[in-house]
């Protein structure tokens, strides 16, 4: 059974929460909403390590060719990530264009 939108907010949340930047816990609540950056929750690294972790759940895929501010915030990451289960990302082409499969 695939991932609901919900289902995923809620464990990149957690997932933010158990990785997010020291010291910022105690002054920022993480909502779907939070922007991870201006925040100081993730730094782009962290970011990074957030996107390969929604890429390892089951039907979940991150596009980086779509990146929008959106993606800095919990809920328009899941919506890309989930969006693209619909639309699948080709994979790699021997020229190289396109995106590798897992």
């Amino acid at each position: 059974m695939a991932i609901s939108e919900i289902e995923l907010v809620s464990k990149v949340i957690g997932w933010v929460r158990t990785h997010m930047q020291p010291g910022v816990a105690d002054s920022v609540e993480v909502t779907g909403e939070t922007d991870l950056f201006e925040s100081g929750l993730l730094d782009s690294l962290g970011l990074a390590d957030l996107m390969l972790f929604v890429d390892s759940l089951e039907g979940c895929e991150v596009d980086l060719t779509e990146w929008s501010e959106r993606i800095l915030r919990c809920a328009g990451l899941c919506s890309i990530a989930l969006r693209n289960r619909q639309n699948p990302i080709p994979a790699a082409q021997p020229n190289g264009m396109g995106r590798r499969r897992k």
